[in-house]
């Protein structure tokens, strides 16, 4: 028939679909995810295992950096609060996107970047951010 799409290119459209949908969910909570060290890009409430060291992203504490649409004097930073574990030995903790990297027992968490980027008439939710952090064990 004229005009109607092939059963071949429905299939292809949803799987294309379907992969869209895995990739670009959010982790459900309470799944822990095993990360290799470096860079790594955490939702809140979001935990990762390395290896010797638990790691969850609670909730942006502070937000003060400037907006993309705004020109500031001074960049501002972020404050998250994470939660650490190694061993026996667990931390809940405010870091500064704006501070020296944070270390932790035998690591060391550093923030990259923040999303999403402020923009001056809009306000976000927690859910809305995510972190990149890095991670890396102190040599």
């Amino acid at each position: 028939m004229k005009g109607r799409p092939t059963k071949e290119l429905t299939i292809s459209i949803l799987i294309i679909m379907i992969g869209l949908y895995f990739v670009l969910q959010k982790p459900k909570e309470g799944k822990i995810e095993i990360s290799t060290f470096g860079e790594q890009r955490f939702f809140v409430a979001e935990t990762k295992e390395f290896e010797g060291l638990t790691m969850t992203f609670n909730e942006i504490k502070d937000d003060s950096r400037c907006p993309i649409d705004v020109q500031c004097v001074q960049a501002g930073s972020v404050v998250v609060n994470i939660t650490l574990k190694s061993g026996f030995k667990e931390e809940t903790i405010n870091h500064d996107s704006d501070g020296t990297p944070l270390e932790f027992k035998d690591f060391e968490i550093s923030i990259i970047q923040v999303f999403p980027e402020l923009e001056s008439l809009l306000s976000f939710n927690q859910n809305d951010y995510a972190v990149i952090f890095n991670v890396e064990p102190i040599s």
